[in-house]
Order: structure tokens, then sequence, then C-alpha cells
């Protein structure tokens, strides 16, 4: 996969959503990658919804969609990161005393206690000397340093903590302490940025290791050793207070271990290792709303557990087969996971502001929020998607009519409010404190571009299948989003750069669409005016002009032209019966379904507004878009 994804020569667009540096990207593979999941198993056919990206089949599997974002993500690079050069091998002697002074280190240090610490949602567990742990925290935090510093000191502390990251897994027994578990746990959220490619990092390997470690410690225990000290301590038996300290803050990190574990393998195709107890629901104190810091972060965390636990529950739901009984069970369980997800909504949407601590931290869970509601919805289409696949039906181009539990229309309902849901997504990331949205997990991005995706996808859609535009003001949302993410960036190579970068490329490739389309029709209301000029009768079978009684002749006023009298207009490029011109996209020709296609079906929305002019009073079949 390369940088032909984005393939058309792209013209100069408007200043607001371009890069302050255009983007680069890596050829790496001058090869097609190799499929990222075997093409018989899901093929990607017809995959409609993606086909406006140039890939080969199977390149990206958009069954897992932010691993598939996450892969597209990897091919961008700021000609900027182009110029620092890569870790130094690593030297045995080597310190972080040796690299930063001991005011960098405790200025690095304040930067991640400030910025990066409340996305943890608990206190680390720390000795007074923690020479890994400041580590990772100078790591992280050297982004925030300016540019001429982190040249030269980024590189070496990134050497230094591969050098030490490398240790603790391949020497995990010995390097068994809590101090490693919140080492690898960090760098699972946070790639080190110092301008060097991280492509082969993977936060999910990191905090995999981390839970083995965890489990071989028994932390996954401390909840219910934590549940049974307060229990005893409820009945009035003696239980010391340094004791239930430690149960707690090992709870905590054993909770905050499965909610990172989960949130990277969210839309990842990958399942977690981690398990949560259900005694985290009742280990902290029940509390309508934040009364400090501590009590604000206890209620992120078991929010964040019980969130992650509805979301694999909606993920692993399948479509088994297309008798009611199955159909009705598929469609009962994704109710109630939505169900469930809007009940964690309703809790969490007013914290933001009753909150007098941390908000913008409880703002980020809205987020979170409504992506697990996004990627359930889609996952509705992709699980129904994968049933006719399976049984070798996927070539019916209204499947999702045969999908009616109740009676219901449900993928047409579905359809609208996933739309919806994913420009609300981008409304909000608009409303972020952007200085704090650049401290965000690296993986947060990659949920802003699948939003974006998903809105500019569904575009594609409708203007590929019926020649309209999807009316609303999503350009405009998309246009403020990549500038809101170039704004949130502390080094060139952020994955907030990445993401803004990746999305301007996606945008870019509408306006190109709209602009080649906008000079078609220029074009061909020229051809039209000059043959309506002409009646159809006027031409013979060869496309002679043949004098017609009661027509004028070809030195009539009206046409003047010297090749009058052997002129065949052309025939025009969006001829009356359009089925199949928008055929030509990214990626070769599609299936076009004409308004005959949908007499029978109920797919008529006012929603995104009436077309039915366009379409002879036929109803409005917009919602194609459920192709996916």
């Amino acid at each position: 996969m390369d940088r032909s994804i984005f393939q058309p020569a792209r013209p100069v667009v408007k200043e607001e959503h371009r890069s302050e540096e255009p983007s680069g990207w890596q050829n790496k593979n001058s090869d097609r990658a190799s499929p990222s999941v075997p093409p018989e198993l899901f093929p990607n056919r017809p995959h409609l919804l993606w086909d406006f990206l140039d890939v080969p089949d199977g390149t990206l599997d958009w069954t897992a969609p932010l691993q598939a974002i996450q892969e597209l993500m990897k091919q961008t690079q700021s000609p900027v990161s182009r110029h620092y050069s890569s870790p130094p091998p690593p030297d045995p002697s080597d310190s972080l005393d040796r690299v930063l002074s001991p005011d960098q280190i405790v200025h690095l240090r304040a930067i991640f206690e400030q910025n990066y610490l409340p996305w943890l949602n608990f206190s680390p567990i720390r000795e007074v000397h923690s020479p890994l742990l400041d580590l990772v925290y100078c790591t992280i935090a050297s982004r925030h340093l300016d540019d001429r510093t982190r040249a030269e000191v980024a590189p070496r502390l990134q050497s230094l903590t591969a050098e030490n990251v490398a240790r603790m897994i391949l020497q995990s027994r010995r390097s068994e302490t809590l101090e490693s578990i919140q080492c690898l746990l960090i760098l699972s959220l946070w790639a080190p940025v110092c301008g060097v490619d991280e492509d082969s990092r993977d936060g999910r390997l990191l905090v995999a290791s981390a839970v083995t470690m965890a489990h071989n410690m028994r932390l996954n225990e401390a909840c219910q050793v934590a549940a049974r000290l307060q229990s005893k301590r409820e009945k009035g038996e003696d239980v010391h207070d340094q004791e239930l300290f430690e149960a707690m803050n090992k709870t905590r990190l054993w909770m905050a271990l499965t909610n990172v574990e989960s949130l990277l393998c969210t839309g990842s195709g990958r399942n977690p290792l981690s398990k949560r107890c259900p005694a985290y629901l009742t280990i902290f104190p029940p509390s309508r709303f934040p009364v400090d810091i501590a009590s604000g972060r206890d209620l992120r965390l078991k929010l964040l557990a019980e969130l992650f636990d509805i979301t694999e529950a909606g993920l692993s739901i399948r479509l088994q087969s297309l008798s009611e009984i199955d159909v009705n069970h598929w469609h009962d369980r994704f109710v109630h996971v939505l169900s469930d997800l809007s009940r964690v909504a309703r809790v969490l949407l007013p914290l933001p502001v009753v909150s007098d601590f941390e908000t913008f931290y409880f703002q980020m869970l809205n987020i979170l929020v409504q992506t697990c509601r996004l990627l359930i919805l889609y996952q509705t289409f992709l699980s129904a998607r994968e049933y006719f696949v399976r049984t070798g039906n996927d070539t019916n181009p209204r499947w999702f009519q045969e999908v009616h539990p109740h009676g219901l229309p449900i993928l047409i309902q579905w359809g609208r409010e996933t739309m919806a849901v994913a420009e609300s997504i981008l409304v909000q990331v608009l409303e972020m404190d952007y200085r704090l949205l650049g401290t965000s997990p690296d993986y947060i991005f990659n949920m802003i571009a699948f939003a974006a995706s998903y809105v500019l996808g569904s575009k594609f859609l409708v203007l590929q299948t019926l020649g309209v535009e999807l009316p609303g003001s999503s350009e405009r949302l998309l246009s403020k989003c990549i500038a809101r993410l170039h704004q949130c960036c502390y080094s060139p190579d952020s994955a907030a750069r990445k993401s803004a970068v990746l999305i301007s490329d996606m945008l870019t490739l509408w306006e190109n669409k709209l602009a080649t389309i906008c000079a078609d029709k220029t074009c061909s209301s020229s051809r039209e005016h000059s043959r309506a000029s002409y009646p159809i009768s006027h031409y013979n079978a060869q496309g002679s002009h043949t004098q017609q009684a009661g027509t004028p002749n070809s030195s009539s006023s009206r046409h003047s032209s010297p090749q009058s009298s052997s002129y065949v207009p052309e025939t025009p490029h969006f001829p009356q019966q359009p089925r199949g011109h928008w055929g030509s996209m990214m990626n070769g020709d599609v299936n076009w379904y004409g308004p005959e296609d949908f007499k029978d079906s109920v797919l008529v929305s006012n929603d995104f507004g009436d077309y039915s002019a366009d379409y002879g009073g036929m109803p409005n079949p917009i919602y194609q878009h459920l192709y996916v």
C-alpha cells in the first residue's frame, strides 16, 4: 500500500484545511502489501463505503476499522520528520541523568504529571526513586520541548527507553515489578516522538506484556481482595488502613490496565487478554458527581470499565441466519447494547459541567462513548453483511432489505443514526481545549480519523449511487477538524498530525471529485445546449443531417456555425437515464441502481433532503450508503 491510495492529481484547495507542511508519503512497499485478512474469508465485495480509496482487495481489513485507519496513518509523514535522525545505537553507559539536566528532568516530569497522568485515572505507585518511570515520563513529555532541544535529546531518550522495554519483556520474570507494568502501560498509549519511524510499534503488544506481568503478580485478584477488606471493615472487623490502601491502589492499576487494553483492542479485530470481575461496579463508593480529583478518577475508571464491557459485547454479535428467530435475536441483542450505551452516556453527559476537577477528561469520555456507539452501529451492518458473504449471497444489491426484524427496516434506521453519530464526534472534537487535545493517547486520533472517513465515505457513496451531494455542512466541519488537529500538534510526527494529514488527503479526494463533476457538467451543459437546437429526429441512424419539413435548415440564423451542414453533436456526458454514469470512481466501476430498482422499497427519507424530482417523482433511494 503506497501513496497511490490518494491517486488523482491534487489541485490547490482551500487554505483552511491544507497542512502547514504538505503531506509526504513514504513509498516503502512498491509491491502491494499482503492482505491483512485472507480475501476468501471476507472478500472486498462490494465494500462500497471505502471504494473511494484505491487499495487492492484485502489490503485493508475494514472489519477492523480502527486498525485499517492506523495502517493508513502509518503512510503519513511530515517533511520535517524526515530530517530527524534515527535513534543512536544503545549506549550501555547512557542514563537519564546523562541525557537531561536535573532541571530538565523536573520540568518534564511536571509536564507529564499535569497533562498526561490524568488520562491514566490513577496515581502511579512509585518509590522515592523510580528511574524507569522517570525515564518514561521524560520520553513522552519530550514532545513539549523546543524543536532544537527535542532533536538533540529525544532520539537518545527513545533509544534508552527501547532498551529498557526490551529488557522488561525479554526478561519478564526478573523485571516483574509494579514500576515495569506501569511503564509498559504508559508507553502503550503514547509513542515516543522524535521524528523516527514508529510503524513497527504496536501498543497492544506492550499492554499485553503488562497484563501478563500483572497476572503473574496476581494483580487481577486485587479487586476481590479490596472488596473482602471493605466487607470486613463494614462488619466491624479490624482492617489495617495501609493494607486496604495498597489493595485499592493495586485495584486501580489493574482496572487501568484492563481499560487501556480494551481501548487499544476496540475496533482492531483483537480481543483483550484481561478480564474485569463484577466487583469493580461496587468497589468504589457511589457518587453522583466527583467531589475531588481522586473521586473523579475513580469514577472515570468505573465508567470506562462499564463502557468497554458494553462495547465488547456489541462487537461480538453475529447474524447466524435469516430465520425470523435468529434475525429477531440479532436485533434484540444490538438494541440491548445500544440501550446500555445510552444509559452510560446519560450519566457521563453532565459531568464536564458539574465537576470542578479535570473537566476536559470527562469531555473526552463523551467522545469515547460516541465512538463506541459509532463502532457498534458499524458492526450492525458489518455483521449482517458478513452473513451474506459467508453464505455466498453477496451479489444482491438490496441485501439490507432482507434483514427486517419484527418487520422493521432496522438497517435503514441505524444508517441514519450512524452518520449523525460520526458527525457529532467531529463536533465534540472542535469543542475541546486544543492544548489538552494534543495530549490524548495516540489511539484517540485513530477514532477521530475513522469518524471523518465514515462521513466522507458516505458522501462518496451517495454521490456515486445517486449523483447528488449529501446535504449538510460536513465539508466545513471536516475542514475545521483538520485545522484543529494541526493546531494541537506538539511535534511534526505526532498522531494528531498524522490524523490531520490523512483526513486532509481524503477531503482533497472529495474536492477533486466535485471539481471534476462541475467541469463535466459545464461541458455537458454546453453540448446539451448545442444539441437542443436540433430535434432528435433531425439526425438519421448514421448521424447525417436530414432536412425535415417544417424545420429550419442549416443556414438558419439560430445556427451560423460553419460546421452546421455536417455537425453532429456528441452524446451528452449525463444522459437522461443516468444508469452507471457515476460508475467510474477511484477504484474502478461500481454498481449503479436506478430508481426503478427501488419501486417496492421503503427507502424514503427526508433526512437528507428531497431529490424526488431528479428521479421522475420516484422515492429517494438515498440509503444505498448502508453498504459497508
